[in-house]
């Protein structure tokens, strides 16, 4: 498995700004190898989107085949991500301006499974969602922000980086998410 992957073209992004392609892609970071079967299962996809999504995540080299298993006279296949990390570079489009087309995907998955991990059926179990949320405003020149980002994604590298790879079943996944921009 390659570190890290640069998405930095077009195509690369259109292959990624696909709701279900992103809903594999982030299946496949929580869990080291999945079957279609079991990817189908985990996402609520049919098996027929999952296959033909994995054959277009396949093809742009976000994941790759890493064990083949004989089930039931089935030749069955286990996907895993083709790295450990993807960066995005944004892409300049024909009209001069960049692409965020990824980003809106990226927004809507997170806030899909933001809200759908807030769905309580007791008070009981609203005390035990462990969800988090801060918002707030900074005020900074360019050169601070740069900064301040620059050590965010340090910090988040280095807090995280024990905890990338699950090592038990114990373990639950989390979604942190650290977006940061200038206001309009």
């Amino acid at each position: 498995m390659d570190d890290v992957k640069i998405i930095s073209s077009e195509d690369d992004i259109k292959v990624l700004a696909d709701v279900n392609r992103f809903a594999i892609m982030d299946i496949l970071a929580t869990y080291e190898a999945l079957s279609t079967n079991e990817i189908a299962e985990k996402t609520g996809l049919t098996y027929s989107k999952v296959s033909y999504n994995l054959k277009k995540l396949e093809e742009a080299g976000f994941i790759k085949i890493v064990d083949t298993r004989v089930k039931f006279g089935i030749l069955e296949k286990y996907y895993s991500l083709a790295a450990k990390e993807f960066k995005i570079v944004p892409v300049k489009e024909a009209n001069g301006h960049y692409s965020n087309l990824l980003d809106e995907i990226i927004l809507k998955s997170i806030t899909k499974e933001y809200l759908k991990s807030n769905q309580f059926k007791d008070e009981d179990d609203m005390k035990d969602k462990r969800n988090n949320i801060y918002l707030g405003n900074v005020y900074l020149t360019d050169e601070e922000y740069a900064q301040v980002r620059d050590k965010i994604n340090e910090y988040f590298n280095e807090l995280l980086g024990p905890y990338r790879q699950r090592t038990s079943e114990e373990q639950k996944p989390y979604t942190i998410s650290n977006i940061f921009f200038i206001r309009g």
